[in-house]
This record gives structure tokens, sequence and C-alpha cells, in this order.
């Protein structure tokens, strides 16, 4: 009898225990749709220029994955995710925590970058011949006008799309009047690029990734 009531008492704590997760996961998904801010998903958009008329900018999505995939479901720090992005704004739309933490967002961005596009980074473990592409990402929480929501994208350029753009935004903005408030946010990036410490890479914001693919003949 003391075993069945013992078995009865953990079947009723493993109830409560999902009952609470159950809520709680509600209770944040509903936050966030009263709030127009969807924290659950990341948006990987490349930003370069239109290869016919380099005046105009080109967004292209990477991928669209749930938080969860990004950073292999670590609840605390999808929370700390989402705190960091509530504190955003369009003079600072990158997320900023500290050093560990920033760590791990970095490298969740990062691996999914690689495991997708570096389909040459064996190839150059051993020694044969591959094309290397530096490419700079950012962790951003942005306002989207369209569906009056805001949502994370991790935006991926190259430093000279970067570079090109925030030192002459206004110009950029007449040429693709449409994109002024993406074109404002690379700016801002730039400015924050140019100011982040080199010798501290937990204190930057902006971290590269390295892309190798294989070289084909002529």
């Amino acid at each position: 009898m003391q075993a069945l009531f013992e078995i009865g008492l953990e079947v009723v704590k493993v109830l409560v225990g999902l009952a609470v997760a159950g809520s709680l996961a509600y209770f944040i998904a509903y936050r966030e749709l009263a709030r127009r801010a969807f924290w659950g998903r990341v948006t990987f958009t490349l930003i370069s220029f239109k290869s016919t008329d380099p005046k105009r900018v080109v967004l292209d999505t990477l991928l669209d994955l749930g938080s969860d995939d990004v950073w292999v479901n670590n609840r605390l720090l999808l929370g700390q995710i989402r705190a960091a992005a509530e504190q955003c704004s369009g003079e600072r739309p990158w997320l900023w925590m500290d050093g560990p933490t920033m760590y791990h967002v970095k490298s969740g961005i990062r691996h999914q970058l690689s495991s997708r596009f570096s389909d040459g980074a064996i190839a150059k473990a051993v020694g044969a011949p591959v094309e290397q592409t530096s490419l700079l990402t950012c962790l951003c929480a942005v306002h989207s006008k369209n569906s009056n929501s805001h949502k994370l994208r991790a935006f991926v350029f190259t430093k000279d799309v970067l570079r090109t753009i925030g030192e002459d935004v206004e110009t950029w903005i007449e040429n693709n009047p449409k994109k002024r408030e993406l074109l404002k946010t690379v700016a801002c990036l730039w400015k924050r690029y140019q100011e982040e410490p080199r010798n501290k890479p937990e204190e930057c914001v902006l971290h590269t990734v390295r892309i190798y693919t294989h070289k084909h003949s002529a």
C-alpha cells in the first residue's frame, strides 16, 4: 500500500510539473502576442547590394528558425535573450548581455551559419583548396512596420557592405526609401563596430563567421 501511495505521489508531482511548465509557456506566448514581440524565432537576414544595380540594397532570408533550435532549448539562455531583446531600441538595436552569455548567443548563430553553408570546412582541414568568405553577424531586435511587431533578426553582411552603408547612410536611404529603418539600423551597427574593442571579443556584439566552400576549377 505504501509503495502504491509513493508511486501515486510521484505521478501527481509529474503532472503538476507539466501543468506549471505548460502554463508558463502559455503565459510567455500570450505576453509576446499582446506586445507583438515575437522572440520565439530568429530570422537570419543577409544584407547585400543588387548585382545589376549597386545602389539598391537587397535582403535575403538565409534561415528562419525557432529560438529553441538555435540555442538548443536552453531555457535559461532563452529567458535572458528575451529580457535583453526587450531592452533594445532604434538607437541600440543589438542584444547585449554579459560576456559568458554573449559567447553562447554568438556561438548559436555561428554554428547555424557554419553548419548550413560552410560545406568546405573538412576540405580545408585536410588541405584541399577552398574559398573563404568572412562575414559579420549581429543579433538584433527590430521593429517591422508591415506587421507592427518586434522580432529577432541575425543580420549577416560583409564588412564592406557594413562600412559602405554606414559611412553614407543618407544617400542609401535616398536610393532605398522603403528600407529606411533597416539602413538606420545598419548605420548604428557600423558605429558600434568601430567602437568595439578588438582585443576583447567577449565585449563585441558583432562577430566574424568564416564560411569555407569548395573551390571549383574553371
